[in-house]
């Protein structure tokens, strides 16, 4: 598919998507858990396609690791939302844990995109006596702070009992280790996009989209927190889905400007070389498109023969 096909298929579903939720206002049972379904799968498939299409895109790098892990942990967000609001029911215990669990992917995505920015900086071949691996370190920390809640009431302190308490407004005050969380999604998110501002000194055709989408992002919360939310209107995307894929956003920009190893298309590559050779597949049939390579496939990927003809 060609890219700007794909892309505005891309757009247009997440669009639709934001039409179901917005129509979730209805009052009917059924419809509202039709559109749910509708808007849930719609958001899965663009990850899995995404994350297809990243795999595809990019050279098995560390970058590429980093990228593919926040996308996974983007859906796994969105798989807790469905078992907070549609699986666990009337059940306390699990809705509450369900919360606790939305601070993992939110302590790990965000970590996960200033791991990128970092691995953009270096270069693939640079190493270092401290790796940005080490920041997984104090996102972990913080996200296991947040699942043992319950025994240390660091992040939420209930102000009814354990069995009556699944984090609703009201029933619990806010702890330092709450601050302390937001305060870490919003540090690295911020040294992330401006390591990325940073380096789009060297790519100009960067610059403008990463303060394009930061505009964009901004402008979102904002109108979803002291419009929607306050007028009680239509809400077409939350806040999980603005973050989401805002952050996907920039992955994507990270991706097309070529700031991150891309799997170029080999047949210029090889169309430059004087020595001639043949794209085949496994029974050395030649492949029509690439008359002069030659490609075996190993099951696991491919890998050059070069031959005389």
């Amino acid at each position: 598919m060609k890219t700007r096909t794909a892309t505005a298929l891309f757009i247009g579903l997440l669009l639709l998507a934001g039409v179901c939720n917005a129509l979730q206002q209805s009052q009917e049972p059924l419809f509202k858990t039709v559109l749910f379904c509708v808007n849930f799968l719609i958001y899965a498939g663009l990850l899995l396609f995404w994350m297809q299409s990243v795999r595809a895109r990019l050279l098995p790098t560390r970058a590429r690791a980093y990228v593919v892990a926040a996308a996974f942990l983007m859906l796994a967000y969105l798989v807790i939302r469905v078992f907070k609001y549609r699986i666990a029911g009337d059940a306390l215990t699990p809705q509450r844990y369900a919360v606790y669990a939305y601070w993992v992917p939110q302590m790990l995505i965000p970590t996960l995109f200033l791991m990128t920015c970092l691995r953009i900086r270096r270069g693939e071949s640079e190493t270092k006596r401290y790796p940005e691996t080490f920041l997984l370190i104090p996102a972990c920390l913080l996200s296991v702070m947040a699942l043992t809640n319950d025994l240390h009431a660091l992040v939420y302190a209930p102000k009814v009992t354990l069995a009556e308490f699944a984090v609703q407004t009201g029933k619990y005050a806010l702890q330092p280790g709450f601050y302390l969380m937001y305060v870490w999604m919003g540090l690295t998110a911020a040294v992330g996009i401006a390591l990325l501002i940073r380096e789009s000194g060297k790519h100009p055709r960067v610059l403008f989209p990463l303060i394009g989408l930061v505009v964009l992002w901004a402008a979102l919360v904002f109108t979803t927190t002291l419009v929607i939310e306050r007028y009680d209107l239509p809400r077409p995307f939350g806040a999980p889905e603005i973050h989401i894929f805002c952050m996907l956003g920039f992955f994507e920009i990270c991706i097309r400007s070529r700031l991150l190893p891309y799997n170029e298309n080999h047949a210029a590559f090889f169309a430059r070389l004087e020595l001639p050779v043949r794209i085949t597949d496994r029974a050395l049939a030649p492949d029509a498109r690439y008359p002069n390579l030659l490609l075996i496939e190993d099951g696991f990927g491919y890998f050059l023969l070069l031959t005389k003809e």
